[in-house]
C-alpha cells in the first residue's frame, strides 16, 4: 500500500504548495461529490477526502475503510489531495494512520533528498507542508493533552538512521556527554536522535529561505518535548511518588500521585507537583521547577498553537531556539533542565515521605 500511496501523493503534494484552491477556482470547474467508490476510474485536479465521524460514532465505518479505499481516494488526485478528518477519531484505523504518517513526513523526506542542494523555492514548499498536530486530549492529569508521536516517529525512522546514534558534532551541539546519552532508555533515545537529526535537516531549509519569520518548527520541537517528558518519567517520577505519594494530582477524579497512571503524566505534572510543594523543597529544586515550567509553557504552545516558531524571544518563552536552550543549555553558561534532572533527583531522594498540605487533602465527609 505504502509504495502505491506514495507515488500518488508525491506529485499531489508538490503541486499543492504551488497552487491555492479558492472559491473562484471551484466555481469555474465542475464539482463532483460522492463516496470513494463512485470515483473509481475517474480523476480530478483536486480531491478532498472527507473522513467524517467523530470520536463517539461511526465504529463500523472506521473498520470498513481499508487500504483499497484509501488508495482509490489518493490516486484520483492529479494535482491537489486534501484529507479532512479527526486523527484521534481514526487512530485505530491503520490505513488512515499510515496515510497520515506519509503525508506528515513527505516534506521532510524531500528535504533530506535535497541535502546541501536545497533551493529557496523548494524550501518554501517544504516550509508550507510541515506537519503541526501531535496532541491528543485526555481527561486526567494536569494538562488536557498528551503528545502522540508514535506513527510519526515510526515513519521518521525510515528516513533517519537511529541505529548509528549521534555523531560527536551532534552531541556537542546539544551539550550531551556520552554518560548523558548512555543514561537514556533505548525506547526514548529515538525521540532525541530523530529530533537532533531532523533539526539538522530543517536548519538547512530555514537558512535557505528568504522569509523565515513564520517557519513552523512544531514537527521538530515536539520530538524534544516528548523526549524530555519521557526522561522525566523514567528518572524523576519514581522519586516523586515516594516523597509525595498522597499528593492529589487531580481533585476532580480524586487521583493521588501514587495511583496516577504513567501514561497520563505530562511535563506539566512535574511542575504542578513541585510548585504545590515549593515550601518543602530546596532552592536547587525551586530553580529547576521555574525553568521546567518555562519548558512546559513552550511544550503546550507547541501542542496547541497553530505554529511554533523556529526563532523566538528568550523573554517570551517562545520559539524552538529558546526551548532547546532551556532543555540543553548553552546560553551565557546556562545549564539546561536535562542536565539538572539527576541532581534534582538526588536532592529529592534525601527527603522522607511528605504528607500533603490540608488544601491538598480530600474531605472524607464531603468527598
Amino acid at each position: 500500500m505504502k509504495k502505491s500511496l506514495l507515488s500518488h501523493l508525491s506529485t499531489a503534494w508538490w503541486t499543492v504548495s504551488k497552487k491555492t484552491v479558492s472559491d473562484q477556482n471551484l466555481s469555474s470547474k465542475k464539482v463532483s461529490i460522492g463516496t470513494v467508490h463512485t470515483f473509481q476510474g475517474k480523476e480530478a485536479d483536486t480531491v478532498i477526502f472527507v473522513l467524517g465521524c467523530d470520536r463517539n460514532t461511526g465504529v463500523a465505518v472506521k473498520k470498513f475503510v481499508d487500504k483499497n479505499i484509501v488508495n482509490v481516494a489518493a490516486s484520483r488526485a492529479k494535482a491537489n489531495f486534501f484529507v479532512v478528518g479527526d486523527a484521534q477519531a481514526w487512530a485505530a484505523n491503520e490505513y488512515i494512520m499510515q496515510m497520515k504518517s506519509i503525508l506528515d513526513t513527505y516534506a521532510i523526506k524531500l528535504a533530506v533528498a535535497q541535502k546541501d542542494k536545497i533551493q529557496s523555492e523548494i524550501s518554501s514548499a517544504i516550509k508550507e507542508s510541515l506537519p503541526n498536530a501531535f496532541s491528543e486530549e485526555i481527561s486526567e492529569g494536569v494538562d488536557n493533552s498528551i503528545i502522540t508521536t508514535d506513527a510519526y516517529t515510526t515513519e521518521l525512522k525510515k528516513v533517519f538512521d537511529c541505529a548509528s546514534g549521534l555523531s560527536k558534532e551532534e552531541m556537542e551541539k546539544f551539550n550531551l556527554s556520552k554518560d548523558d546519552f548512555d543514561g537514556i532508555s533505548d525506547d526514548n533515545k529515538k525521540n532525541l536522535i530523530l529530533g537532533i537529526k531532523l533539526y539538522g535537516v530543517l536548519k538547512k531549509v530555514f537558512d535557505s529561505l528568504d522569509k523565515r519569520a513564520d517557519f513552523d518548527a512544531t514537527c521538530c520541537s515536539v520530538l524534544f518535548c516528548k523526549f524530555l517528558e519521557n526522561y522525566l518519567k523514567k528518572t524523576l517520577l519514581g522519586t516523586l511518588k515516594k516523597v509525595f505519594p498522597d499528593f492529589v494530582i487531580n481533585k476532580k477524579q480524586k487521583l493521588t500521585l501514587s495511583k496516577m497512571k504513567e501514561e497520563k503524566i505530562t511535563m506539566g505534572s512535574f511542575v504542578f507537583i513541585l510548585k504545590e510543594n515549593t515550601s518543602k523543597v530546596s532552592d536547587l529544586v525551586k530553580d529547576f521547577t521555574k525553568d521546567l515550567n518555562d519548558c512546559v509553557t513552550m511544550r503546550n504552545r507547541c501542542c496547541h498553537q497553530k505554529s511554533f516558531p523556529w526563532l523566538g524571544a528568550w523573554s517570551h518563552n517562545n520559539g524552538q531556539n529558546v526551548l532547546l536552550t532551556k532543555m540543553f543549555g548553552n546560553r551565557k553558561n546556562y545549564i539546561g533542565v536535562f542536565q539538572r534532572i539527576n541532581d534534582v533527583n538526588k536532592e529529592l531522594s534525601k527527603q522522607q515521605k511528605i504528607s500533603p498540605s490540608h488544601d491538598n487533602k480530600f474531605d472524607t465527609k464531603t468527598g
